[in-house]
């Protein structure tokens, strides 16, 4: 309506002005509006990769590949938290989550080391055990004592709660019932 008050007359210079103010306030308010808006559309994507990322690894022990899949999630909604600006209203709380699921993240990759390191010490231990029944069973025993117990010990370092945390635990019992035979040879 103030649009429509001639400008070459006071009122309409008034309205002019009026209308001016109007507009800085609601460019302002809209602004505002769409800044809030981005952050919270922010926010709310990196909540929906840490609820992925969550959901991924729950039920352990998983394999290596589900660990680093839960790590690139947490990973994904950091980055997507860093984009929410610095002067945004959403920015203390994108802060918050940030510090929350970089500590997420920092446990998804200790247990993939976790999980990458149990991998390799079982296969390394199950090759040297079927190279060691076989020396055993060719007669070969020379040494086969002290390194069925290098074996066991490697075995019982693998932890619990991790997918190769059974097999360990059987392989080391053979291992274990070899070695008693073997001693039984000696004596």
């Amino acid at each position: 309506k103030l649009n429509e008050i001639p400008n070459q007359t006071l009122a309409g210079g008034q309205a002019q002005q009026r209308l001016e103010a109007f507009q800085r306030d609601y460019d302002s308010v809209a602004g505002t509006t769409a800044n809030v808006q981005q952050s919270n559309n922010l926010i709310v994507v990196a909540k929906n990769y840490g609820i992925q990322a969550a959901e991924a690894s729950q039920g352990a022990p998983h394999p290596v590949s589900t660990w680093a899949r839960a790590e690139r999630l947490w990973q994904e909604a950091i980055t997507v938290l860093d984009k929410v600006p610095e002067e945004g209203p959403g920015y203390v709380e994108a802060q918050a989550l940030r510090a929350d699921y970089i500590s997420n993240k920092d446990q998804i990759k200790a247990q993939k080391e976790r999980e990458q390191k149990a991998v390799d010490r079982f296969a390394l231990a199950e090759a040297e055990i079927v190279q060691l029944v076989d020396q055993f069973d060719r007669g070969e025993i020379r040494g086969l004592q002290a390194q069925f117990q290098k074996i066991i010990q490697q075995l019982e370092k693998i932890p619990a709660n991790t997918t190769v945390s059974t097999e360990a635990q059987q392989l080391r019992q053979q291992a274990q019932a070899k070695l008693n035979e073997l001693r039984q040879v000696l004596d």
